[in-house]
């Protein structure tokens, strides 16, 4: 695929997705990853927006991209402009549910909102203090003791799961340790899901 192009054929490549999801045999379950690539050429900055689909065996293959022209994390119109491409394809083909994958930098709770009335499911990993306030009111606690409360729970049972509701949509804030980092906050691996049972 032309990856450094100016903007992708939209229905060529998620026809490919389509292709690749029934060849492999994993229409049960399909995980689209969202991710960015920001460096700089000389005095040119190269910042890609782009959209995937995992394959069995953490196979990765891009479908759809949007350069950016700033450096920089993406905005959420940025992103849904990339997602309205896909959604209208997908929708045609009558396809699986789709789980958008992504990490810290793909924040946001009208992000969050806008990708379920789209009918996507999320998983998205989020920095510790990202939604702790939202955690705290459920739960009827300060930050503080909600803080004091995770650390705990985790401690004790592995992980802690907590949830919170946004505009009528409930998301579920699960935190455990992180197995590649034990230092400060980055030990904390923080996930937002519309799902329970992701651990």
């Amino acid at each position: 695929m032309r990856f450094y192009c100016k903007g992708s054929v939209d229905v060529i490549c998620v026809g490919i997705a389509w292709l690749l999801i029934h060849l492999t045999k994993t229409r049960e379950a399909v995980f689209l990853v969202m991710d960015s690539t920001n460096w700089k050429i000389g005095q040119v900055n190269i910042n890609v927006l782009f959209i995937g689909l995992l394959l069995p065996g953490g196979v990765f293959v891009p479908v759809l991209w949007l350069p950016l022209n700033k450096r920089g994390n993406s905005s959420t119109a940025e992103r849904l402009v990339l997602m309205n491409l896909f959604l209208n394809v997908w929708q045609h083909l009558g396809s699986s549910p789709v789980t958008v994958l992504a990490d810290r930098e793909f924040i946001g709770l009208e992000w969050f909102v806008r990708l379920r009335r789209s009918n996507f499911s999320l998983v998205i990993r989020a920095r510790w203090q990202d939604y702790l306030p939202l955690v705290a009111q459920s739960l009827d606690k300060t930050i503080y003791k909600t803080s004091r409360l995770i650390e705990r729970k985790v401690k004790a049972n592995g992980l802690i799961q907590a949830s919170f509701a946004v505009d009528g949509y409930t998301f579920y804030y699960t935190a455990q340790f992180n197995t590649g980092s034990r230092k400060g906050k980055d030990k904390w691996l923080i996930l937002i899901s519309d799902e329970k049972d992701i651990a």
